[in-house]
């Protein structure tokens, strides 16, 4: 950053500055990080059992409640579908107690 710049800024505007730098920084490590747990993974998977995963390693920061979350919509949706299908089938079933009915 430009001294000149940098003085032009107001508070507001250098705070937004620093944290979506530090953002930045954060996202750029990750990917690092990442890339590295890939790279073990893709030497070492020959060599390991079957259900050895990549997480095995190491865990990156965050990545647990990631994973938490993404679990709970998977789990809200399953639910949405086993819904529609009880629903679905329901009917199917209402229809052919009235055909045996009639």
């Amino acid at each position: 950053m430009k001294v000149q710049y940098f003085y032009s800024l107001t508070y507001r505007e250098f705070i937004n500055t620093v944290n979506g730098f530090s953002k930045y920084e954060d996202i750029k490590s990750r990917e690092q990080w990442s890339m590295t747990r890939k790279m073990m993974y893709a030497s070492v998977a020959p060599y390991a059992d079957e259900n050895f995963k990549e997480t095995d390693f190491f865990k990156l920061p965050g990545e647990e409640e990631m994973l938490r979350k993404i679990a709970e919509k998977q789990m809200k949706l399953d639910r949405e579908k086993e819904r529609i299908s009880i629903e679905f089938w329901a009917k199917v079933d209402a229809k052919k107690a009235a055909m045996a009915q009639a």
